[in-house]
């Protein structure tokens, strides 16, 4: 005999009229033929009871809608700690409100199962393993981080790789205690374009903290990352130096944040170090700060180990207002030292020029040398021989 929705609500009210006599602490409703019908009245079941700690629904045909149900009830109950969804019909969805609710400070879950559940892609099941990680984090540096904003507002330096989920559960932190950080460091490759969004949207451009200088690092923010950081700026004035290294931004991302540049009088320094900027990017970029009218506060640009090419110069007639130009890593030839002398000579402000790993011969970088300001400090290193 299999229970069904039907008898699922059944005994959800038979559990919840009696809930006062109820000492029912595991309920095994495993291949009962449950969906999601059954399952939301499960969840109804689990916000008032107060004794079940172990409930198996493996093996039924649970999809999203009743994921998303059980995930609204699992921060309310206190006393249930492990779930079996095994061999379910759940998918990314319903696999992401799980991970939201076990990120739930309230939630006392410590067991989760969700194998088998074949549509769910790998996606989902990151995410939920991302969840537990996050979980038990918090009980060790991630819990102290979070215990420095909440007391003495202020944060030390991460050494830790994060994830989106503490990346999240940090700047929640930050937006409710608004300590007063000038820079904040954020590195990990389980960082995505969701966690710069959450971080845009709460810290960046709320103005929660006095932020002057950001800094992540080696993260899969890419370009969807890149353009909600560039819109959050338009709400922030205080940000003087940006540095996204590491970060899979492309052409586009480089877009976005040229946009930003001609609209944000503030930034001095931007680092683009070692992500995937083309010459369409490197020259927006370019155009943004040294084209008329010039950007009034840039100082330092880093296209350090990106993709540009000769053409990313060809239309350049000064690196004004720069001060510090690095564009080593990449595909410069003599061509570009031409382009680069030409440029240098427009740039009576330029202090320092750093060339090398690029594929100039000896030749091109002398004849460059020849024409930059007196004062500039210019590294070509170990070019090509002629």
């Amino acid at each position: 005999c299999r229970v069904g929705d039907d008898g699922a609500q059944l005994l959800c009210e038979g559990l919840i009229n009696h809930e006062s006599e109820s000492a029912l602490r595991v309920l095994d409703l495993g291949w009962n033929c449950i969906h999601d019908a059954g399952a939301t009245q499960l969840a109804e079941m689990i916000k008032v009871n107060g004794s079940l700690q172990v409930l198996t629904l493996a093996s039924n045909g649970i999809g999203n809608a009743g994921a998303q149900a059980l995930a609204g009830a699992l921060p309310i109950n206190e006393e249930l700690t492990k779930l079996d969804l095994t061999g379910n019909q759940i998918q990314n969805l319903g696999a992401v409100k799980l991970a939201e609710a076990i990120c739930d400070d309230k939630c006392s879950l410590q067991t989760l199962k969700w194998e088998d559940n074949l549509r769910m892609t790998d996606i989902g099941r990151h995410r939920l393993e991302a969840a537990f990680r996050c979980r038990e984090a918090k009980a060790t540096w991630l819990g102290r981080i979070l215990r420095q904003i909440e007391t003495r507002r202020y944060m030390k330096d991460i050494n830790q790789k994060l994830g989106d989920e503490e990346l999240i559960c940090i700047c929640r932190h930050l937006g409710i205690h608004r300590p007063n950080l000038p820079y904040v460091k954020f590195k990990g490759p389980d960082i995505s374009n969701r966690g710069i969004e959450c971080l845009a949207k709460m810290v960046i451009s709320q103005n929660c903290i006095p932020l002057k200088r950001l800094y992540l690092q080696n993260t899969h923010m890419g370009d969807r990352g890149a353009a909600a950081i560039s819109q959050a700026l338009l709400h922030n004035q205080h940000m003087t130096t940006l540095s996204l290294s590491s970060c899979e931004i492309t052409d586009e991302g480089a877009s976005f944040l040229s946009n930003i540049i001609r609209r944000n009088p503030k930034l001095e320094r931007l680092d683009l170090t070692n992500n995937r900027i083309g010459d369409s990017g490197a020259q927006k970029l370019f155009q943004a700060i040294c084209d008329d009218p010039r950007h009034p506060t840039m100082t330092s640009l880093n296209l350090s180990h990106n993709n540009l090419t000769d053409a990313s110069l060809c239309m350049m007639v000064s690196f004004e207002p720069l001060r510090t130009v690095l564009l080593g890593e990449n595909a410069l030839t003599d061509y570009g030292a031409l382009d680069l002398a030409k440029i240098s000579m427009n740039s009576p402000n330029l202090r320092i020029l750093q060339i090398p790993g690029n594929r100039m011969t000896k030749k091109g970088t002398q004849a460059l040398n020849m024409f930059l300001p007196q004062d500039t400090v210019f590294t070509s290193g170990d070019q090509r021989p002629a």
